[in-house]
């Protein structure tokens, strides 16, 4: 799982990884949040999500993640952005919106 994303994170233009645990409010909250926003707003993205348990434990210590939720946005192969549980959805648009406009024009 772990080459596989790395291949994408460096093969496709945008990437999103989300990170959740099960049982946890905010994750389920913020997860469908995150994708409308990314769906409408900055479609290039592809939204990835990883219920963390012991089969992501390896990918989750790659991308030094060690709480739930943690969403992770890469550009060009580039982590551009880390966020966790206290996730502005508005916020997060207007911090994409620049270096997304930069890379898509």
């Amino acid at each position: 799982m772990l080459e596989q994303i790395r291949k994408q994170i460096e093969n496709e233009a945008a990437v999103a990884l989300y990170f959740k645990a099960s049982r946890c409010s905010v994750c389920e909250i913020l997860e469908p949040k995150i994708k409308d926003l990314l769906t409408t707003d900055f479609p290039k993205f592809s939204f990835h999500s990883f219920l963390q348990n012991k089969n992501t434990a390896a990918l989750a210590a790659h991308f030094n993640v060690f709480h739930a939720p943690t969403l992770l946005l890469f550009l060009e192969g580039k982590e551009i952005l880390r966020t966790g549980k206290n996730t502005s959805i508005s916020q997060l648009g207007a911090q994409l919106a620049r270096p997304y406009e930069i890379c898509f024009g």
